[in-house]
Parts: C-alpha cells; sequence; structure tokens
C-alpha cells in the first residue's frame, strides 16, 4: 500500500494549467450544462490526492508526475519542490502526448 506523505506542500498552478483547466471546462459545459461542473469536481478532487499523496504518482517525464482523472480523459502533470506542488497543465489524453511537456 503507497504511504502516505506526511509534509504538507502548497498547491500552485501554472498560467497553462489554467488557461487548460478553462479551456477543457468551457468545451464540457458547451457540451452538456453541468458537464464542465462535473470536470471541474474531478479535477479538484484529483487535486486533493495529489496533495496527501504527491509521492505515489508516476514520474513521467524527467520531474513530472502525472495523475490521472477517472472519468474524464486528462491527466494532470505537476512537480514538486520543498515547498510546493506546481501544476504544470491538466492535459487532454486525446491530444498528441508528444506536446504535454512542451
Amino acid at each position: 500500500m503507497p504511504e502516505k506523505t506526511t509534509m504538507k506542500r502548497n498547491l500552485k498552478f501554472t498560467f497553462r494549467s489554467n488557461i487548460d483547466t478553462i479551456v477543457a471546462y468551457e468545451f464540457y459545459e458547451s457540451r452538456r450544462k453541468n458537464l464542465g461542473e462535473s470536470f471541474l469536481d474531478e479535477l479538484n478532487d484529483c487535486y486533493k490526492s495529489i496533495i496527501l499523496n504527491y509521492t505515489t504518482y508516476k514520474i513521467v517525464h524527467k520531474i513530472y508526475r502525472q495523475a490521472v482523472l477517472r472519468k474524464f480523459p486528462f491527466v494532470v502533470l505537476y512537480s514538486v519542490d520543498e515547498k510546493d506542488i506546481v501544476i504544470t497543465a491538466v492535459f487532454s489524453t486525446i491530444q498528441n502526448p508528444n506536446k504535454k511537456f512542451k
């Protein structure tokens, strides 16, 4: 069983991760009312899990870790330093996977 992380880190967001989230929210909301809200709810649950267990997620590229959303085809890319968890991107897995690191 994965060990729970004991040191509390601050969650910070890059400009790109904020834009990624807005674009995804607007896309889902345009498809069906409240679907964007469901996306945000799941994303927030993912953030909570990252805060509690940030070391347990798979390293996918050098310093980045990846958390996968359950119901939506998205991953959250983040890095960890001494004080912070930095959300780098909220990436659609339908896109070209090489784009997520650019």
